[in-house]
């Protein structure tokens, strides 16, 4: 970097301590002030343009900067930057500053506006701010002019302002950095920089990361990813981010039964696991690996028991959120597979049964199946069907003497009634062949009736209670 002459900085601090007049007016610190003004800034903005012209910091369309005692910070900021337009904000009347900006920026006097502001009132400052921009755009006709707001003079309180204009108007900020001469309680003269700051949501990210989070344990997955993926773009320490993003991408896929892209966000999820930087917490880890490797078998097998499971975890999410039809469509997916699943053992396919081979005497199957089918459905007996619905397929079971029925009560008459009342109400629902919505009283009866029945196939072919623990862990991580 090169300075000014170092005769010259050694010559200020001379005429500061009154060993030397500069020109025999005032005060030694009111000559050196002048000296200062009239040499050095000149000399310095001769070194910035030089600097300026190797280093691209992008267009500027407006440069907002504060401005207090000194107005050097808010020339050395429009030297930098070269922005379209200037817009100063002071916090006195100091018109010797005022006149020494506005002659010394290399812009028209009528892209350049000076506003006096309340230094203790942020919100005043910010009006001010988002009003200079409102009134680029107008008149220039530019949607998102490019602004950038000096830090660098003006009171602290000032620069609290315009942080928060410039977090709500997503523009960038900057302040003019120098090294500290004690002797002149100032800057080094040529020793100024510029530091650009990215919008302190961006250089942060806190904000977007909270809301990201928050939509990410609501179950918002697709908005949680949308607002993950933007923070690890533009964020300095975007691990979290990217953790958050290859989560909910998962639980995307998931919920959606993508298998092919579930399988694919597996395995970067794994990955992302095994990165040391985006590291979670070790009960949240262990649980992750758990779900990945049931995904992983359920992106394969993609029927089944992980499927079955699959169903009722998605069901008890969307009623927790609300979501009554989609839970109630679920739970009834989930019996569905239970019941093929059962039927299968039996030889029986549910999508093309094949009644002749259903039974040793298929007549008196079917006698048996008629006599129940009558019971329960209240109606004349209207044949064998040609595809097992969930229902019917529960009845087959119960002719079939399964064992898993009397398991959860459903080897009763009035049990299996139930179970078609529920099946009715669902069938009513907008999601499935009707026209209204699943009240929240079917849906909790339907979502239990399903939990009883998991556990009952759990206990039957895994000789085990555990299958609780198996839900737990694998429901969605609601924080990470």
């Amino acid at each position: 970097m090169s300075k000014v002459d170092p005769r010259n900085r050694s010559r200020i601090v001379r005429i500061m301590c009154g060993e030397e007049d500069y020109d025999g007016k005032g005060t030694p610190a009111e000559q050196a002030r002048r000296y200062r003004h009239e040499v050095l800034v000149p000399e310095a903005l001769r070194r910035i343009e030089r600097q300026a012209s190797l280093e691209d910091h992008g267009p500027v369309d407006l440069l907002v900067s504060l401005s207090g005692f000194s107005p050097e910070t808010t020339i050395f900021a429009a030297a930098f930057l070269r922005p379209k337009e200037l817009l100063v904000l002071v916090s006195h009347s100091a018109r010797e500053g005022i006149d020494f900006i506005r002659e010394h920026v290399e812009l028209p006097a009528s892209h350049v506006e000076v506003r006096r502001v309340d230094p203790l009132a942020p919100v005043d400052l910010y009006e001010r701010i988002r009003n200079a921009v409102d009134d680029y755009k107008r008149f220039n006709g530019v949607p998102n002019p490019t602004v950038v707001i000096d830090i660098t003079g003006g009171k602290k309180s000032m620069s609290a302002g315009a942080a928060l204009a410039a977090t709500q108007l997503d523009s960038r900020m900057c302040y003019i950095d120098g090294d500290f001469n004690p002797e002149i309680r100032q800057a080094e003269p040529g020793t100024e920089r510029l530091v650009m700051l990215d919008n302190p949501t961006k250089l942060f990210g806190d904000r977007q990361q909270e809301s990201a989070e928050v939509e990410f344990g609501h179950g918002a997955f697709d908005a949680a990813y949308r607002r993950f993926e933007t923070i690890a773009q533009t964020s300095p320490t975007p691990a979290r981010a990217r953790f958050g993003c290859d989560l909910s991408d998962l639980y995307m896929a998931w919920s959606d039964l993508e298998f092919d892209r579930l399988g694919k966000a597996v395995k970067t999820m794994r990955t992302r696991l095994n990165d040391a930087s985006s590291r979670c917490d070790p009960q949240t880890e262990r649980r992750l690996r758990v779900q990945l490797d049931f995904l992983d078998g359920l992106a394969r097998r993609r029927e089944g028991e992980p499927l079955a499971l699959t169903f009722y975890l998605l069901g008890k999410h969307y009623e927790e959120h609300g979501r009554r039809d989609f839970a109630a469509l679920l739970y009834y997916r989930m019996l569905e597979s239970l019941f093929e699943m059962r039927l299968s053992d039996h030889g029986i396919s549910p999508s093309k049964p094949d009644w002749a081979k259903a039974d040793q005497d298929p007549e008196a199957f079917i006698e048996r199946y008629r006599n129940l089918s009558e019971l329960v459905f209240n109606r004349e007996f209207r044949g064998m069907p040609f595809k097992v619905g969930m229902v019917e397929s529960a009845l087959l079971l119960q002719v079939l003497n399964d064992p898993m029925l009397p398991l959860f009560g459903l080897d009763q008459t009035k049990a299996l009634r139930h179970l078609r009342s529920m099946s009715d109400a669902r069938n009513a629902s907008v999601l499935a062949h009707g026209k209204t919505t699943v009240s929240a009283e079917v849906t909790e009866k339907l979502g239990s009736f399903a939990l009883r029945a998991l556990r009952a196939y759990w206990r039957l072919v895994h000789g085990d209670d555990r299958v609780d623990d198996r839900i737990v862990e694998l429901r969605f991580v609601d924080s990470i």
